[in-house]
């Protein structure tokens, strides 16, 4: 009856501890999963930012109008890898933890809304740069016409009329190159800002679909580990119940045992005291001897 009592306490003490170990070990990988998914969700978004500041950074005035698409398909490439490694991460922990998870499907994956970038210039600030460029290239033709007057005089006429018209030529040149460049600058510069708000969104959609799919593979998880919880404890209920009935019979013997003891008592004890009397009686008596040897008898 002891071993048996042991065994019930083991039985159910390992069922316990197994139950709180399942429990954390469950607790720390999804914890573990969450902290590794939106750090790689992190690392992909500042990645492609990083990437998207560079090539709006040399990119050329033909190319404008089409980077937009191409910063979205990059963004959207982005949050497909981020949902394959979710997936690819959160089957490994369901795997390691021995509980089979199928995760939702995705029809659509959620897309970075961002407002097109403000590549059309306020009236305001053409007309700036216009002036800016005009004056600049005013100012370099005036110093060349200056500069090539001064050797014309001693030429022929007709040269210091060329050198007249190659300054204006020089100046006008300035000015558009001085009027495109300003353009093209400011042009990359809200390209460049742009790309931070596009990647600002993405971040965004890239956490809130690690935090969807963990969630999701979290009550999963825990869904099996409770039906395997039941499964055990069913089992160990099994085991115990059967400890409990055999225990209950050895018990019940004991107290059969114990109430034929009593009956029989009684009975036995009557049987003693028969044959105690029966001893007595035939107990032979000891035999008187005489006054003079009773000293001999002594020493």
């Amino acid at each position: 009856m002891d071993a048996l009592r042991e065994e019930r306490s083991t039985a159910l003490r390992e069922r316990r501890q197994a139950k709180s170990e399942r429990t954390i070990t469950l607790r720390g990988q999804i914890q573990q999963a969450r902290v590794q998914l939106s750090h790689f969700a992190l690392n992909r978004c500042s990645s492609v930012r990083s990437e998207l500041q560079e090539d709006a950074a040399r990119l050329p005035r033909r190319d404008m109008a089409g980077f937009e698409a191409y910063a979205r398909g990059r963004a959207a490439a982005v949050v497909g890898e981020v949902y394959e490694g979710t997936t690819t991460h959160l089957d490994d922990v369901a795997r390691e933890l021995d509980v089979p998870i199928q995760l939702p499907p995705v029809e659509q994956l959620p897309t970075v809304n961002v407002a097109p970038p403000p590549l059309k210039s306020r009236r305001q600030e053409t007309w700036l740069m216009m002036l800016l460029g005009v004056g600049f290239g005013v100012g370099v033709a005036l110093t060349l016409s200056r500069l090539v007057a001064g050797v014309a005089r001693r030429l022929n006429p007709a040269v210091e009329i060329a050198g007249a018209v190659a300054c204006v030529a020089v100046g006008l040149a300035v000015t558009y190159l001085v009027v495109n460049l300003r353009a093209l600058l400011h042009d990359r510069a809200l390209l460049d800002r742009w790309v931070g708000d596009l990647t600002s969104s993405l971040r965004s959609v890239a956490e809130e679909l690690v935090a969807t799919r963990v969630l999701a593979a979290e009550s999963q998880l825990s869904t099996g580990l409770v039906a395997r919880d039941e499964a055990e404890n069913e089992h160990v209920s099994e085991q115990v119940g059967a400890i409990d009935a055999e225990l209950r019979e050895y018990a019940i013997a004991a107290a059969r045992a114990g109430a034929a003891r009593d009956r029989e008592m009684p009975i036995v004890a009557a049987a003693l005291d028969a044959v105690r009397a029966e001893l007595r009686e035939s107990v032979t008596p000891v035999p008187e001897h005489p006054a003079g040897e009773t000293g001999k008898i002594d020493e």
